[in-house]
């Protein structure tokens, strides 16, 4: 996942040939027992007013159903991020508009029940959206963000995987609204 960040950083840099980073933060989720979703991200400034971010996570949960059945799923979250910085300090810091890119992906199986087999659902979909942050560099390197954004999915793929069928599926029930929300906690280098 690291490789697919410093791939689209890398291309960013050799696309744009006046682009000169002003610095690299590097973050985590700072609520991830709260929220679920562990995630990683770097956020290269191309100038101090604009920056580009890669986001990558990973989440685990249960949906208990009658009967007392459930489904666990796994899900994959990957944001690309553009914030545009209105009154920077340091340099990609402080108050910023941002529009993001979505990729993620789920992989349902559903538990406890009469089958033979588990059956699998794998749902992924891509969206856009915008928002609003703040992120705080303080002078010894340590960057607190907050962001908030929401988006609408514009393409979906969902498909079974049994042992006796395989093709796409109705609906699942995922809401198309996309939500970025996430308190970050890193280091600026």
């Amino acid at each position: 996942m690291m490789t697919r960040l410093a791939l689209v950083a890398g291309a960013w840099f050799a696309l744009d040939s006046n682009a000169h980073a002003t610095s690299v933060d590097l973050g985590v989720n700072a609520l991830a027992a709260t929220t679920g979703t562990a995630a990683i991200s770097i956020d290269v400034a191309a100038s101090p007013t604009f920056s580009l971010e890669g986001l990558v996570g990973a989440g685990r949960s249960t949906i208990d159903l009658d009967g007392g059945q459930r489904w666990d799923y796994v899900w994959h979250p990957n944001n690309l991020v553009g914030k545009f910085y209105f009154i920077p300090d340091k340099g990609a810091d402080r108050f910023h508009a941002l529009v993001f890119g979505c990729y993620e992906s789920r992989i349902f199986q559903l538990r406890d029940h009469d089958l033979d087999f588990d059956p699998d659902v794998t749902a992924r979909r891509i969206g856009a959206g915008a928002g609003i942050g703040w992120k705080q560099v303080f002078d010894v390197g340590l960057v607190l963000e907050a962001t908030a954004g929401a988006g609408y999915e514009f393409a979906r793929c969902e498909a079974y995987e049994t042992p006796d069928r395989s093709g796409e599926v109705p609906d699942t029930e995922w809401d198309p609204l996309l939500v970025l929300a996430r308190v970050g906690l890193g280091w600026r280098f």
